[in-house]
């Protein structure tokens, strides 16, 4: 499989622990609870991922090169790399 990896580091910077990724394209991540999206330019998807690795939710990106992320209570906010545009979807 040709997956690559998120590492999870403490404030210090040490590697905590290492969770398969969907794909080898994440560009940027977002932090929801005890879960992860993460923004994959390669595929064009926003995925989101449980600290096992394990895929909750995956969807196409509204545009071609999803890269910056973040969220709040409702929604999750990505910009496109292509478009330069921020788009708001609600999680």
């Amino acid at each position: 499989s040709n997956l690559g990896k998120v590492y999870l580091i403490d404030r210090k910077g040490t590697s905590i622990k290492n969770i398969p990724a969907p794909s080898t394209g994440g560009r940027d991540v977002a932090i929801e609870d005890k879960s992860i999206w993460i923004a994959d330019d390669t595929n064009n998807k926003l995925t989101k991922i449980n600290l096992n690795g394990t895929i909750i939710k995956s969807f196409n990106s509204p545009a071609g090169q999803p890269c910056g992320m973040c969220n709040d209570e409702m929604y999750l906010w990505h910009s496109d790399l292509g478009t330069d545009l921020v788009y708001k979807i609600r999680r």
